[in-house]
């Protein structure tokens, strides 16, 4: 585990302290939180983009970024993601997820 030091002006941290009450979580905890979502939606894009580009399978691109099946699924989903050349590849694909019963 690493330290990472930032700084924010007044306003920022006016903002975080409203937040941190509203959430009754600490500085640290709060931060920690949003930073491992942030990580893991870059992830969810990045892989999500090379899927709808066919550069790799639905099933690779939620190894790649860490996630279930159903929640590379999902997301794809919900951000338009389908390749439009391979849309019977993906079909297939959401057929095997399907079979898997996951």
């Amino acid at each position: 585990m690493g330290t990472v030091s930032t700084r924010l002006n007044d306003t920022e941290l006016e903002l975080l302290r409203k937040i941190q009450e509203l959430e009754h979580l600490d500085k640290a905890s709060l931060l920690r939180k949003w930073i491992s979502e942030k990580i893991e939606e870059y992830f969810m894009q990045r892989y999500g983009e090379s899927f709808k580009k066919g550069e790799c399978s639905l099933e690779e691109a939620a190894n790649q970024a860490g996630i279930s099946l159903w929640r590379m699924i999902d997301y794809v989903r919900r951000q338009n993601l389908w390749p439009k050349d391979n849309l019977d590849e993906a079909l297939l694909e959401l057929k095997h997820a399907k079979d898997l019963k996951i």
